[in-house]
């Protein structure tokens, strides 16, 4: 999903379940955005082939270990290591929550490897879009309601 998805739904989950964490709104929009960043390299890499990779949207290919399994373990140990030297609940769990949340909302739309590095199985959930054209609606559509349900909190 896209990075606007990905924030209104997240501040708006936070929002409602966790509202001491919804001052954090800049660190909720690090936390969704920033995981995003391990799709530079591949960019980078292929944008000679922009308009191939376009076409065929961010993949798991595109994905370093911590948008799978990897970076769930890790982002909870640092997590844990935060609370234990006394960063405040709110702020942990406003970047705690937004990162898993990010990573739910990919896994449950898209195609996962989840236990990279030890196994390179992708795994496809069944909400995942299987054309480009379900893929700009689940988008555009989803980006419009979460929008919405943001705006009117």
């Amino acid at each position: 999903m896209n990075e606007l998805f990905h924030f209104f739904s997240t501040f708006a989950l936070i929002q409602t379940s966790f509202p001491a964490s919804a001052p954090h709104a800049g660190l909720i929009a690090a936390g969704v955005t920033l995981i995003d960043l391990d799709h530079l390299p591949y960019w980078l890499r292929s944008r000679k082939q922009i308009s191939q990779t376009l076409r065929r949207g961010l993949s798991v290919e595109c994905r370093s270990v911590l948008h799978e399994l990897g970076g769930i373990i890790l982002f909870t140990l640092l997590a844990g290591v935060a609370l234990m030297a006394g960063v405040g609940v709110a702020l942990v769990s406003a970047v705690y929550f937004s990162v898993m949340l990010h990573l739910a909302v990919d896994f449950t739309t898209g195609s996962s490897r989840p236990f990279r590095p030890l196994s390179d199985r992708e795994v496809r959930s069944p909400l995942a879009p299987t054309t480009l054209r379900q893929q700009v609606a689940l988008q555009t559509v989803g980006t419009v309601l979460v929008a919405a349900l943001f705006l009117s909190l």
